[in-house]
Formats: structure tokens, sequence, C-alpha cells
């Protein structure tokens, strides 16, 4: 069908390729870091936790490469 019918084949590329560009837009956009604006005692407060247990958390996700700390900022 496809052979006979070139301009059905150029569309189905087309909706193919557009599809393709869209998900690798989506796909740059999932895999970027995203920086914690809040302070340790900020989580702590929001969590109901002591800024120690927060502390030792953040730092047991980043040595299971869950999270990274980059300058003192938590990046997700």
């Amino acid at each position: 069908m496809l052979k006979e019918n070139f301009d059905i084949h150029l569309q189905l590329n087309k909706i193919l390729c557009e599809r393709i560009k869209y998900k690798s837009m989506i796909m740059s956009e999932i895999s970027g870091k995203y920086e914690v604006s809040l302070t340790r005692q900020q989580l702590a407060d929001l969590t109901g936790l002591r800024v120690e247990t927060v502390i030792r958390t953040i730092k047991n996700l980043a040595t299971k490469k869950k999270l990274e700390i980059i300058n003192r900022k938590i990046f997700i």
C-alpha cells in the first residue's frame, strides 16, 4: 500500500518524525536537574524531622546516586 501511495507514505513518515522529535524534547526536559531551593532547616520543618535527620538522609540519598549535592545545593 505504501509503495503504491507515496503521499500516504510521506505523511506517515512526517507524523512519526514529529512524534520522535517531541519525545526527544520531553526527554531532555525531564533529564535536566531540578534544584531544591529549600534549606535543610526548611526541609526539616516541612517533614517534621530534625535537621540532623534531614542531613543524614540527604547524604544517604547522595551516596545511592538518587540526588546530587553540588556547591552545598541539592539537585534531583
